[in-house]
């Protein structure tokens, strides 16, 4: 009985370990991990397990009596773990709230349906992306349509550089230059070109996007954007 019961404090000490260490994202499609973040996965478990041992085999030293190889291992793991995944918030699979959270916008503007072509146009644009939903609003001041807001889910995270993405598909128009700026305390990506200004930032998982004629416009609709729903 002794050893069936330490099989099985061995089986729920693995699943444990294994989910406190995040391992389920290495097998999740709708999470893209670079490669350096899933070797982060693997080396978060291996080296709470390395503690574990390392503890164990002191304890066993100090007391000279009992065997290192024991299921105290993975309690030590699963509390090593259980600590830092308190401090880490890069990896969990986003959630983000709902999307409409995010069409919000505050006086003097309104937002509303955007024209079937221009709503198809940019959907297709962040399909190509990768996005798993788009949403696409006309902004207006007095009725007079003065913008666009989108919202995709790209699926990011806070610590992904989707931005950089946004810059290189910003500069591939002729004329467009793109840069880092700050609205309302967020980081945001600016692009402008001959017709067009156009200010990126992260919601995770959602891509915030608006759209004007010239960057002024764009600065005021993206600060109205972001004071209406924060």
């Amino acid at each position: 009985m002794h050893r069936i019961a330490e099989a099985v404090v061995w089986v729920l000490g693995i699943f444990v370990v294994l989910f406190l260490g995040r391992i389920a994202l290495l097998f999740n499609p709708s999470v893209d991990l670079s490669g350096f973040e899933r070797g982060e996965i693997v080396g978060r478990i291996f080296g709470a397990l390395t503690l574990g041992v390392v503890i164990r085999w002191v304890w066993i030293k100090l007391r000279k009596r009992g065997r290192v190889l024991s299921p105290w291992i993975l309690v030590i793991a699963a509390l090593a773990l259980g600590s830092s995944l308190a401090r880490d918030v890069t990896l969990i699979p986003p959630v983000g709230a709902p999307i409409d959270t995010y069409l919000e916008v505050g006086a003097p503007y309104d937002i509303g349906p955007a024209p079937a072509d221009v709503a198809a146009q940019f959907a297709e644009v962040f399909d190509q992306a990768g996005s798993t939903a788009t949403e696409v609003r006309e902004i207006r001041e007095a009725g007079t349509p003065v913008g666009y807001l989108l919202v995709a889910n790209v699926g990011g995270t806070a610590a992904d550089d989707f931005l950089a993405d946004f810059e290189s598909g910003f500069e591939e128009n002729a004329g467009a230059e793109a840069s880092m700026s700050t609205i309302s305390a967020a980081e945001v990506l600016v692009g402008t070109g001959p017709d067009f200004a156009g200010i990126v930032w992260n919601e995770p998982p959602y891509a915030v996007v608006v759209y004007s004629l010239d960057v002024d416009s764009a600065r005021a609709l993206a600060t109205s954007v972001m004071a209406a729903y924060r």
